[in-house]
């Protein structure tokens, strides 16, 4: 039923839509914005909008397809509102602005009216990639946008992980991921989906949109055209992506497909299948996607302050966003915002890597490959339908192919995530080809670095769980952070936190006094017993240990004894065979009461005196010590008003 409904053709018009009448539009001021600043949901933005966009249509901006690196004498070319994906000699297309009419503006012009709609609420203007619409679809009407505010989204300084592993001060990391469905592909998908939702508006013969996916792809068009109502067509390799990639297009109502076959089959079924029937093709063939895609470049510059990176390193699969990276700078320059162009670095998984392959061989043949399974699932593909593009750009910038393996983007990873990221394996690719690079002098440690990051991590928390786990077959997974099995007892807690992590736990000299004849001004308070077997280890009838201190303002604030009958003639039943159990037991105790004082940064003075009753020996059988403990604490005035709760491993908890 759901096949039958969604093929259903939807009645069209072959009337031509009118063109808008150009005006020309003076370069002293930026575009006026609407005055009113209200949420994108409010129906209210979207009535300005339309009162609004008669004024928007009188643009002179312009766009078309037109055949990719073309001859300069061609003159093949397509409006944007016609349905084709492929030139007349089956090439590549390409999305041509009239640079013409953009230049009538200089670049100080265009910095100040991008800049001017960053945060701003007014449709669509407070999105990243409609903020440049006169760059990317400048005839659209604002009310046939379909967009979730993406982009604008954080560029990161990596300083702790730039210094630690890397000896850089100035590594920064795109997080395109943390975007509406978590991963870039949002910015090509708003402008796609919009164009179709104008060409439906406009009775064209559109009955619903379809991609091949590698998980990210789907998820965002999946999305898009819930919002805007479109049917929308997913085939996904079966048991290929993320059950997080695979649950996003079906709960948006997508018509999901899972194929018996990889992304590159996938892919040649939806050409296939958009050929035969009016089904929007939305995978990076259309370039349309990357109008969107391109902004993040923008961005970037927008985020240094109009300040050229060094190197911005793209993880690469089907290769059209290293392109649209590309674009985004050089249209940047051409039209005068900045004056030069960074290096491009395209980062691919070792067993999805033809573009690394035919960099390495001089560019003198691509052969597509079949690719092996790797974590980065998105970048799992073998014959990239934008490798074309992807080169042009790289010989342009005069840029670098570098891979990664999957235990190098796998430790990558985790060292990202273990200075404060969460990461996608794809990230990881391109974080280890900048390990690489680094290593090799290619990258110098002053190089102002940008690494994209194309997917949120939370995407890929199965690799992670597998990574920190060490359930990974042949991977060593040397950054592993397993969770520890701790029992429910002070004691082991403790010693683990002493013992396992890498906290700064202040550890002090001990003074450890053990007397087997106590003083007699000792004996009222305790017998003297040992044990009545010789081979036995005897227990100190007392134990006195003190931590001293140099500060001249101090004054006693409790002194007690603490016993576990809540008498004077109770007592505190320990398990314990020799002087040394005892001994770390009464460390832990000491330690607890020095860490209430620790962030008060000023000496203390606590002593503490344990008065030990051992019953007699019993071959066999466990020694239960009775104790008394006598605790005194000297510390500045600021701490005479705290509490202090004293803890001891598997006895009571004591308040003083």
């Amino acid at each position: 039923m759901a096949s039958s409904t969604l093929f259903q053709p939807l009645p069209f018009s072959l009337k031509n839509p009118k063109p808008p009448t150009l005006f020309t539009v003076r370069a002293q001021s930026p575009l006026a914005a609407s005055a009113k600043q209200r949420r994108p949901a409010d129906q209210n933005i979207r009535d300005e909008a339309r009162r609004n966009n008669a004024a928007q249509e009188r643009q002179m901006f312009s766009a078309k397809y037109v055949a990719f690196n073309a001859d300069p004498s061609s003159t093949e070319s397509y409006s944007l509102d016609e349905i084709v994906y492929r030139s007349q000699s089956g090439g590549l297309l390409d999305v041509e602005h009239d640079m013409a009419a953009l230049k009538r503006f200089d670049g100080e012009y265009w910095r100040s009216l991008f800049d001017s709609r960053v945060g701003k609420t007014t449709w669509p203007y407070g999105s990243g990639v409609w903020s440049k619409k006169e760059w990317v679809l400048p005839e659209i009407h604002d009310d046939d946008i379909i967009s979730a505010f993406e982009g604008n989204s954080n560029l990161f300084w990596a300083e702790r992980f730039g210094k630690q592993f890397l000896g850089m001060n100035d590594l920064w990391v795109k997080h395109c991921g943390i975007s509406h469905t978590g991963s870039f592909k949002d910015l090509g998908m708003t402008v796609l989906v919009s164009q179709v939702n104008r060409l439906r508006k406009m009775n064209r013969p559109v009955v619903g949109v379809g991609c091949a996916s590698t998980g990210d792809t789907s998820a965002a068009l999946s999305a898009y055209c819930a919002s805007a109502g479109i049917p929308s067509i997913v085939f996904l390799p079966a048991n290929r992506i993320s059950l997080a990639q695979l649950v996003q297009p079906i709960a948006n109502g997508a018509f999901v497909l899972s194929i018996d076959t990889d992304f590159d089959g996938c892919m040649q079924l939806i050409r296939e299948v958009t050929a035969e029937l009016p089904i929007y093709l939305a995978n990076s063939l259309n370039s349309l996607r990357l109008e969107g895609q391109k902004t993040a470049a923008i961005e970037i510059l927008q985020q240094f302050d109009w300040q050229v990176p060094d190197w911005v390193i793209v993880p690469g699969g089907n290769l059209g966003n290293i392109y649209a990276f590309y674009k985004g700078f050089k249209m940047c320059q051409d039209l005068g915002l900045v004056d030069k162009i960074p290096r491009l670095v395209c980062a691919q998984a070792a067993n999805a890597d033809p573009l690394y392959l035919y960099f390495k061989s001089g560019w003198k043949e691509f052969k597509p490959m079949r690719p092996s399974t790797t974590f980065a699932s998105a970048i799992q593909i073998g014959d990239p339908v934008s490798i074309d593009r992807a080169v042009h750009a790289l010989k342009s910038c005069n840029g670098i192919v570098e891979e990664a393996t999957e235990e190098e983007l796998m430790d990558a990873m985790a060292q990202a995530d273990s200075t404060g990221m969460f990461i996608c394996p794809h990230t990881g690719v391109a974080l280890n080809a900048l390990f690489k690079l680094r290593k090799s002098g290619v990258i110098q440690a002053t190089d102002r670095t940008v690494v994209v990051s194309t997917a949120h991590g939370l995407k890929f928390t199965q690799s992670k769980i597998d990574y920190h786990s060490r359930d990974i077959r042949d991977m060593p997974c040397p950054h592993a952070n397993p969770p520890m099995q701790v029992k429910a007892d002070f004691g082991s807690v403790m010693d683990v936190l002493k013992t396992r992590t890498n906290l700064p736990i202040p550890r002090y000299e001990f003074g450890l006094k053990c007397i087997h004849s106590p003083p007699s001004s000792l004996l009222g308070e305790t017998e003297s017993k040992t044990s009545s077997s010789k081979s036995a280890e005897p227990l100190p009838e007392l134990l006195m240990l003190s931590i001293l201190t140099k500060s001249p303002c101090t004054r006693n604030l409790h002194a007690g004894i603490l016993n576990g009958g809540g008498g004077g003639g109770g007592g505190i039943g320990i398990k314990g065979d020799s002087c040394q159990q005892l001994f770390i037991l009464l460390h832990y105790h000491v330690y607890v009461l020095d860490a209430l004082f620790f962030q008060l940064k000023s000496a203390v003075t606590i002593n503490v005196r344990i008065v030990v009753k051992p019953p007699p020996f019993v071959s066999g059988e466990p020694r239960r010590v009775l104790a008394e403990i006598r605790v005194g604490v000297e510390a500045p005035e600021p701490v005479i008003r705290r509490s202090i709760r004293i803890l001891v491993p598997g006895w009571r908890c004591w308040r003083v």
